[in-house]
């Protein structure tokens, strides 16, 4: 199969959250990364997601929210300003040394951010920064900024630098924020994305979500994802039938009212009480459908999926790529039947480009990536090798 789609075939990071230094040396349209709780395989999509949005002042708002860290109290009209402490961003908390995530060529595909304080020369930023600043007094904490690079453009972000538990009560924070007009500014000049970049898991997908995905589907890709969606969740293949609202009367806060019903019978059900599982697969489809260009992010795609559908859930994802070829995939994952249903996948209809990447720690800072290709792949699951 030639793909056309240029994927990003590379990836190093480096401190960053749990990782002191990972590389992925090959990557491929379809990516799978496996490895036990904690070792940092969601910290990897984090990375990605970074890259892929040029760490957008949005994006590392929501980042630090999954990473725990509390952010003060605000209405939803100055949320997007509060200044943040972006020192649990860093591993182990060393601000001293970059974050730097792309390639690992050092070049401009790289995304790199560095902290800024008065004590490295960096006094006229932060002098200037504080002028731009809400609610603001030395006491609150120490100001720091955070410089971003990306694609040939430097920016800088506020940085308040919690002297306590950046974790704690969120009640106690300092509130600061960003006028609003330098907010909208800083925006307006901010590096465009370098690709368009879903995600979803490893929770199921809220409504906004699933409206969005909807609305911006053709029908035809709605019925043909709804369709597979009920494949995959339903073991009497083909015994249910849907029908599709008209998208334009979807409520944005909403998912669309998609009914099924049995074959034959003349009551039908809204598709969401099939349950979680199909919440969850009918998110992945649709996401899937609205990466053209781009990349899907999934986390334990598994949750809500029957083990025994693993295989065939990757042979819909697969033919998808196959069909369209413009989309990279990079999933994680610690579920044997996972890893084994895209081997399975492989072989069933001759996928080439896919590979599977295993993290684990030598010592406490040391991560190893050991990679299976296509042929890899094949040989360990004849012989049943266990790939986690």
């Amino acid at each position: 199969m030639n793909i056309p789609y240029q994927y990003l075939e590379s990836l190093h990071i480096v401190n960053f959250l749990g990782m002191e230094e990972i590389s992925f040396p090959r990557l491929q349209p379809v990516s799978l990364i496996v490895g036990m709780n904690g070792i940092g395989k969601s910290s990897v999509l984090d990375a990605l997601r970074l890259h892929s949005t040029c760490a957008h002042p949005y994006e590392l708002t929501a980042l630090l929210r999954r990473c725990g860290v509390r952010m003060p109290l605000c209405n939803d009209d100055a949320d997007g300003r509060v200044v943040a402490d972006y020192t649990p961003l860093f591993h182990k908390h060393d601000i001293t040394k970059p974050i730097r995530i792309g390639s690992g060529l050092h070049d401009s595909s790289d995304l790199t951010l560095t902290s800024i304080r008065p004590d490295d020369g960096g006094d006229g930023i932060i002098d200037r920064m504080k002028s731009q600043l809400e609610g603001y007094d030395s006491g609150k904490g120490e100001l720091l900024a955070l410089e971003i690079e990306s694609r040939g453009v430097e920016q800088h972000l506020p940085w308040l630098r919690d002297p306590g538990n950046p974790y704690g009560n969120r009640n106690r924070l300092p509130r600061v924020l960003m006028k609003e007009d330098h907010l909208e500014s800083l925006i307006a000049g901010w590096p465009r994305a370098r690709r368009r970049c879903e995600s979803m898991g490893p929770g199921f997908p809220d409504d906004e979500k699933l409206a969005r995905y909807h609305k911006d589907m053709p029908m035809d890709s709605v019925a043909e994802q709804v369709s597979n969606s009920l494949h995959l969740c339903d073991h009497r293949k083909g015994s249910r039938r849907f029908t599709l609202p008209n998208p334009s009367k979807t409520s944005d806060a909403r998912p669309a009212g998609i009914s099924v019903a049995m074959k034959g019978e003349s009551f039908s059900l809204p598709l969401e009480s099939l349950g979680g599982g199909m919440r969850r697969i009918r998110g992945i489809t649709f996401a899937l459908a609205n990466s053209h260009g781009g990349m899907l992010l999934l986390d334990e795609p598994e949750n809500g999926l029957y083990h025994g559908a693993m295989g065939e859930f990757w042979m819909k994802i697969l033919e998808y790529i196959k069909e369209y070829r413009n989309i990279q995939i990079i999933a994680a994952t610690h579920s044997f039947e996972m890893v084994h249903g895209l081997a399975f996948a492989m072989k069933k209809i001759e996928f080439e480009h896919a590979a599977i990447f295993r993290i684990d720690r030598r010592f406490e800072d040391v991560i190893r990536v050991v990679d299976y290709d296509h042929d890899g792949i094949r040989i360990a699951s004849e012989e049943t090798i266990e790939f986690r």
